[in-house]
């Protein structure tokens, strides 16, 4: 039986092997920024990487992977692109003539070659009526982030337990390989009781669990704060954390609609909600001289209002966190929802985790001030646009149609 896993790029091989696992890394730079993807497997048998894997120039012909599987049912190394294995060690060797072969083995196991294509195979050995398993991981490591109009290098919060140097894809893919049973049994531990719940209908259920992949897969970052805030400031132990609205609706941490969405991460990451929130609460006392004109009405009005609880914090095609607001559509320094959410927000969290609460006094006062100052007497203009119709009330029962 074998099992395979191909990637198509363009880019440079690395091999290794360790204990449990082996497989290849491949090593390019997007927009200069260093990216390196690991295709790992966990040995079977002491399975050695040279046994089943190979790389090929699909630019030319594949025809060497598909032959491979042909006539041996598992791919083997191209001779033509991948030298033989490293020279194992003689014991009879002396301590010179062993550091020396060990130098050797090291060099050519750290060669690059050029390719644009490469495979993963584990073939195992089996009885008649019997079943295996073969374990594959893909892991890519991309330690750091600079956005186009800013020279700033921020890490991601990850390379403080596999460091920013951009060779950590191995240790990621080993790491998985070695953990992912334990993470699916606590995923299985968290879910059952919601599942298991006759009371709660399966939208419900499917609602709670399959959305939040928005969480890791909205445009999110997270980056390490350590080099920017001291100690005692949760951004220093859980960096900064920011998902945009829409992949088409491009601003990070949009509020109006992260009030709603925060019970997730209040209940499952509140650590990280607490982030969110003290990076609001940098803002409130923020004010731009900078004006722009509004896409409703042409009215030329400031980036950002001293007081006021921002839309959003920035567009990542911009310097986001820095250059805040960037939807330009409203005066958002008007709506009124967006610091009674600001504050329903402290209040809520804090009853979930108690922690790193005190410094949002002056800022809930300041906020609430803002509304009364500024904001009295007029609607939202957020839901203010709503259109009435006879809707029942969402405790009462819709009639049957006629």
């Amino acid at each position: 039986m074998c099992s395979y896993l191909i990637i198509l790029v363009k880019l440079d091989l690395e091999r290794y092997s360790e204990d449990q696992t082996c497989g290849v890394t491949l090593d390019q730079k997007i927009l200069d920024q260093p990216c390196t993807f690991t295709i790992a497997k966990t040995k079977n048998n002491n399975e050695t990487i040279h046994e089943g894997y190979c790389l090929w120039n699909a630019a030319k012909t594949s025809a060497y992977v598909w032959q491979c599987m042909k006539e041996h049912g598992r791919l083997y190394p191209d001779p033509s692109l991948t030298p033989p294995p490293p020279k194992v060690p003689d014991k009879s060797e002396s301590k010179d003539e062993k550091k020396k072969s060990e130098k050797e083995k090291q060099q050519k196991q750290k060669k690059m070659y050029k390719c644009d294509s490469i495979a993963l195979s584990s073939s195992l050995s089996l009885k008649a009526g019997a079943t295996g398993m073969t374990e594959f991981c893909l892991a890519w490591d991309m330690p750091v982030i600079k956005y186009a109009k800013n020279k700033t290098i921020r890490k991601r919060f990850y390379t403080r337990f596999f460091g920013s140097d951009g060779i950590a894809g191995a240790s990621i893919a080993g790491y998985a390989l070695r953990n992912y049973r334990n993470w699916e049994r606590q995923l299985i531990e968290w879910q059952n009781p919601i599942l298991n719940n006759s009371n709660i209908p399966d939208w419900l259920k499917s609602a709670l669990m399959n959305e939040l992949y928005f969480i890791a897969d909205g445009g999110t970052i997270w980056f390490d704060g350590r080099e920017d805030f001291p100690e005692g400031d949760p951004r220093h132990d859980f960096g900064l954390f920011g998902y945009l609205e829409g992949h088409e609706y491009r601003m990070y941490n949009t509020y109006d609609v992260h009030f709603y969405a925060s019970f997730a991460l209040a209940q499952l990451w509140p650590n990280l909600q607490v982030v969110l929130q003290y990076m609001y609460r940098d803002t409130i006392a923020l004010e731009s001289e900078k004006s722009r004109k509004s896409l409703y009405n042409g009215k030329n009005v400031k980036y950002k209002v001293k007081e006021s609880i921002p839309h959003d914090l920035g567009d990542p095609d911009d310097v986001p966190f820095t250059n805040i607001n960037c939807y330009n559509i409203h005066d958002v320094s008007e709506w009124r929802d967006l610091n009674l959410k600001f504050v329903l927000q402290v209040c809520r969290d804090l009853r979930i985790l108690r922690a790193y609460a005190a410094p949002f006094g002056n800022e809930r006062y300041r906020s609430m001030s803002y509304i009364d100052d500024v904001r009295d007497g007029t609607e939202d203009d957020l839901y203010s646009r709503a259109t009435e119709q006879a809707v029942p009330p969402p405790c009462e029962t819709p009639p049957p149609p006629p």
